[in-house]
């Protein structure tokens, strides 16, 4: 009996000092405090300890870890290198997120604040921003609803008759310069042949001399000449054959070009399937709901996911002169931030300094608070002027498609 009794003990013991498997809340202070119950109340944190319950603000928490059975530490003691930036996520949307309590893998939502821990609207309005992926290069577009509606420009994802008209615009442009070097070459050809006429005359005339036993200097100065000659004209033939060739790659490249053109206006006259990407770089398929016949404007939408949307508030209620954020990925960059100031309206447009650039196209213009006032949609260049950027009024979606997703409150 004394045998079982002493491991009982020992077991009681271990357990008694054990910590309770629970939460620790890391304050600013550096204090931290186990509790195994919490819940957040509007701005403040109520837990329970010594017995009863205790409520502090929650300006004056740091992050809160969740302790599972064989823990020891916070989970960014767990050699999980994703781990300490889950803690860092804190607050979700202003509330308290359990960090380390699985997420729904159709929750894009709750997925990117995990991931993405955006710290002002702004950089929330950045998670419901995409990349959208097409034929003619790389567009922007955002959630309009929780659901997946995203609105983007109609011309990321159809060839527009302004860029067809500037492309065989281009195209014109490039045979008729194709035109002018043939001629140029053409007329190289001509005095290329007389310049070997001449050093065939040259040289029958050198024969000529040496038969009638002219002097040797006569002789001497005439062969050196025609060897002069034809040095020269070598170097002259390689370089018009090497021209003669250019000529010839640049028409073939243009003819490819302009079938290849063709066959991607083809393309994309028929294409429904986009692929798009997240904030966190994640793609998913997307398809072609609609395309505006009126505004430069297209509806997509990714099934099947909770997906972070951003609201909107009418432009005419912000005044000229507010600071705006044009989401987008010009050049390439994902998900790029850039302000400027409301600048105006003009027909249905806003008129922003905000940098607008290929790659912005379809992306949100937003205020401070996040909320969408604007589609991006072209950059115009001025004589003497940096740039003019604008945004399509954000009601014209709702006119347009809020049929699909419905109007906010």
């Amino acid at each position: 009996m004394k045998n079982v009794v002493r491991p009982i003990a020992i077991f009681l013991l271990l357990l008694l000092a054990s910590p309770a498997w629970g939460h620790r809340i890391y304050l600013k202070n550096g204090q931290v405090i186990s509790t195994p119950e919490y819940s957040v109340q509007e701005d403040v944190l109520i837990y329970q300890n010594y017995g009863g319950t205790i409520a502090i603000p929650m300006d004056l928490v740091e992050r809160i870890a969740h302790d599972k059975p064989g823990w020891q530490g916070s989970p960014a003691d767990t050699g999980r290198p994703e781990a300490a930036q889950e803690e860092r996520a804190g607050k979700e949307m202003g509330s308290a997120t359990q960090v380390d309590e699985p997420i729904d893998p159709k929750d894009l939502q709750a997925r990117l604040v995990r991931r993405m821990t955006p710290r002002t609207a702004v950089e929330k309005a950045n998670l419901a921003t995409v990349a959208i992926e097409s034929d003619i290069g790389m567009g922007a577009g955002f959630f309009i609803s929780d659901d997946g509606y995203i609105i983007t420009n109609r011309h990321v994802v159809r060839v527009t008759e302004e860029s067809r008209a500037q492309s065989s615009k281009r195209v014109a442009e490039a045979r008729a310069a194709l035109r002018e070097a043939a001629a140029s070459l053409q007329n190289e050809k001509e005095r290329l042949d007389n310049a070997e006429k001449r050093q065939r005359r040259d040289k029958a005339a050198l024969a000529q001399a040496v038969a009638n036993k002219a002097g040797a200097e006569q002789i001497r100065d005439m062969r050196q000449t025609i060897k002069s000659n034809e040095e020269y004209l070598q170097l002259w033939r390689r370089a018009h054959k090497k021209r003669l060739a250019e000529h010839r790659a640049a028409m073939d490249q243009v003819a490819k070009a302009e079938q290849e053109y063709q066959a991607l206006l083809e393309g994309m006259k028929n294409r429904r399937f986009y692929k798009v990407y997240l904030a966190d770089e994640t793609s998913l398929n997307a398809y072609l709901v609609k395309i505006s016949d009126r505004y430069d404007l297209a509806l997509l939408k990714v099934s099947g996911y909770r997906t972070p949307h951003l609201q909107h508030v009418p432009p005419f209620t912000i005044p000229r002169g507010t600071t705006l954020y044009a989401i987008g990925n010009p050049i390439g960059l994902r998900n790029t931030v850039t302000s400027g100031a409301l600048s105006a309206f003009r027909g249905g447009f806003i008129q922003t300094s905000a940098d607008i650039n290929p790659g912005n196209s379809g992306g949100p213009l937003v205020t401070e608070e996040g909320k969408v006032i604007g589609v991006n949609t072209k950059k115009m260049i001025a004589p003497g002027a940096e740039g003019l950027g604008f945004a399509l009024d954000i009601q014209y979606v709702f006119d347009e498609f809020g049929t699909f997703f419905g109007a906010e409150e």
